[in-house]
């Protein structure tokens, strides 16, 4: 039993593994990067979570090609217990594998490394003492043995003799064989009839035998007679020759046409007379050249005439035909007649045979019936007979008059009841036809173009507007047209009290200004609402309030991307979106300096240190601030800059 080991070998867990679990499985495909483990050879591994839990394993078997591994747990001081999928699967080099190795000391000499895992000493150029090894080959054996007397030990080969000689015996011959030479025994057999040999088959396959006297199994091909005489209708027969017999009790069969005889089904073996009889074989009497009474049995074809009986075609409809037919029914058509009512439509409609057409009384109610009360109903079944196909119709009478439904039948499936108009009913489902055309509320889609409405041409699809036309939409969708309620031309109105406005559900609608205002600032866009009068107001094109001290940072803003601190004291302010030119208006101002011990003060377009004027941007402008009471340079707490254009 041997500790197997492979580098680099890892996985992780692709099946959850109990506490109690014995059978761990690896992702697919990474089974080969472990040992195979069989025949009492092992492997140990380590299993760890993401919270670093760690059980070691001992995996007994892992077949090649195999995923999964049999597993023994709790190795090394480790407890048992469950496992995720995706946990971490890795054949780690443990304290329990390098044990037998823990005994070594960097300082051993080989004579000590040699005691500690008791091996024999080194002597020449191989080793001595005692190996309790297998050696593939040896030179000589290190005690010699005797074989049968003859003393061997490997270094050279002996001959030897039997000790017993081996003698043929009885059936045998030969010389007595002691190993000394090669001997042949041979059977003392012929295929002669020879006292005392053993038969032996000639080339033919043939042997000569006296009398053989042995208990025989089996059955023989051929036999020339029985061993018993047997008798047939009391004459004896042992199959010698040919014999004749006669029946013991000469019984016979009689047929009867009046009816009486033996039962429907009754056998002959020729132990009884028997009388057949048409009940015999289940038939009908017959009386005159043709049979009467009730026959159960189906016929094709046409019969050339029908006397006094029922029609049946294969069930029951209860029809009396009277008198001869003069002509035969043709087969190809289908037959017209009535049959009684089962209560449930379905059921008659299934219950007409395929390729006919059934006409039934009048009908009151019923299962999957077309409504109301009275009907009369007809069923039209296709030639399909292995499945139920076709139309049924439901003629409505007295309070059902002038009614008429039908329904489809297609594979076995029932189509719903639909009703046919007529002059008497179409009111009812369409409305009231007055002088060249309808009158009434149609609920009707119309499909096409008219050509006009209420005397108005229409607008082409997509086509510039002109006067006096119904507007129509284009293939996108808008509709085209030139100005709506317009009273002053094409010029702008001279005064706005609403607007158009839509809130994206497709209608539009009229909102007051004052509404248009306050939707905006609930969106969050500010705006400047002049009073009346003049001059008017202006909003600010950008502004900043941020911290000039430190790490300098921007508390709020509009149109300004960033800051530069140029130096204690000196800023610049960098816009979003630049100026359209050089003339806009800066209002700076700040507040104390970090220690809040002094007043600041700010001036845009200026450098603190010399107080010379720096050219503004369209992209951005300097900012300087000032100690106002000492004149010193120095970062202020709060700077808060406005720009107007």
């Amino acid at each position: 039993m041997a500790l197997l080991i492979k580098n680099n070998a890892y996985s992780r867990v692709a099946a959850s593994l109990a506490a109690g679990g014995t059978t761990l499985t690896v992702d697919t495909g990474t089974g080969d990067r472990f040992p195979i483990a069989a025949s009492g050879n092992y492997f140990k591994l380590t299993l760890q979570d993401a919270a670093n839990n760690i059980e070691i394993i001992k995996v007994t078997a892992r077949a090649a090609s195999s995923d999964s591994l049999t597993i023994e747990r709790a190795q090394e001081g480790t407890t048992a217990r469950a496992w995720s999928i995706g946990d971490i699967v890795e054949l780690r080099l443990t304290a329990g594998v390098t044990a037998p190795l823990q005994v070594l000391e960097e300082a051993d000499t080989a004579a000590l490394i040699r005691g500690k895992i008791d091996v024999p000493t080194r002597a020449g150029g191989d080793a001595s003492g005692s190996w309790n090894i297998n050696s593939a080959t040896a030179t000589a054996l290190q005690t010699a043995r005797l074989i049968n007397g003859v003393s061997f030990n490997g270094t050279a080969n002996i001959s030897i003799n039997l000790n017993n000689s081996l003698t043929p015996g009885a059936f045998l011959t030969g010389a007595a064989f002691n190993g000394s030479a090669t001997q042949t025994f041979a059977v003392d057999a012929t295929s002669a009839n020879t006292a005392s040999k053993v038969v032996a088959r000639d080339a033919s396959g043939n042997f000569s035998a006296g009398t053989i006297t042995a208990a025989l199994a089996g059955n023989a091909t051929t036999a020339t007679t029985l061993q018993t005489a047997r008798t047939i209708n009391g004459v004896s027969f042992d199959g010698s020759a040919n014999i004749t017999i006669t029946a013991n009790t000469p019984n016979n069969i009689t047929f009867n046409n009046g009816g009486a005889g033996g039962g429907s089904g009754s056998a002959f073996n020729g132990g009884a007379a028997l009388t057949v009889s048409y009940n015999t074989v289940g038939a009908p009497s017959t009386t005159g050249a043709n049979a009467s009474g009730t026959w159960g049995i189906n016929i094709t074809g046409n019969a050339e005439s029908v006397t006094n009986g029922v029609y049946n075609n294969g069930a029951t409809y209860g029809i009396s035909i009277s008198g001869t037919a003069t002509t035969a029914l043709d087969s190809s058509r289908a037959f017209n007649y009535t049959q009684s009512f089962s209560g449930n439509w379905d059921t008659d409609f299934q219950n007409a045979p395929a390729g006919s057409s059934i006409l039934r009384g009048d009908l009151n109610g019923g299962i999957n019936n077309p409504g109301a009360t009275w009907w009369f109903q007809h069923n039209y079944r296709h030639n399909n007979s292995s499945n139920f196909w076709g139309v049924q119709v439901a003629w409505g009478w007295e309070d059902n008059a002038n009614r008429l439904r039908t329904r489809n039948v297609q594979a076995g499936s029932y189509g719903a009841w639909v009703d046919y108009l007529n002059s008497s009913n179409f009111n009812s489902y369409a409305p009231t036809l007055t002088g060249g055309g309808a009158s009434g509320t149609w609920g009707i889609s119309i499909t096409g173009n008219a050509g006009s409405a209420y005397g108005l041409a229409v607008q082409g699809s997509g086509a510039a507007p002109s006067g006096r036309q119904v507007l129509a939409s284009g293939t996108d969708g808008y509709v085209y047209t030139g100005y709506i309620n317009s009273n002053t031309g094409n010029g702008e109105n001279p005064g706005i009290s609403q607007i158009i406005t839509t809130n994206g559900d497709n209608f539009y609608r009229k909102s007051s200004l004052a509404h248009v205002g306050n939707q905006l600032n609930a969106a969050g866009y500010q705006s400047v609402t002049p009073t009346t009068g003049s001059p008017a107001y202006y909003g600010a094109r950008a502004w900043v309030n941020f911290n000039g001290t430190g790490v300098i940072a921007i508390r709020g803003s509009a149109n300004v991307s960033s800051l530069t601190d140029n130096a204690s004291g000196n800023y610049q302010v960098n816009l979003t979106t630049a100026m359209p030119d050089l003339n806009y208006t800066v209002i700076a101002t700040g507040s104390v300096d970090s220690t809040q011990t002094a007043l600041m003060s700010a001036y845009p377009f200026a450098n603190p240190v010399n107080g010379a004027r720096v050219a503004p941007l369209t992209t951005g402008f300097n900012v300087a601030t000032i100690n106002a009471q000492g004149n010193s340079i120095g970062d202020t707490i709060d700077v808060c800059v406005a720009v107007f254009r």
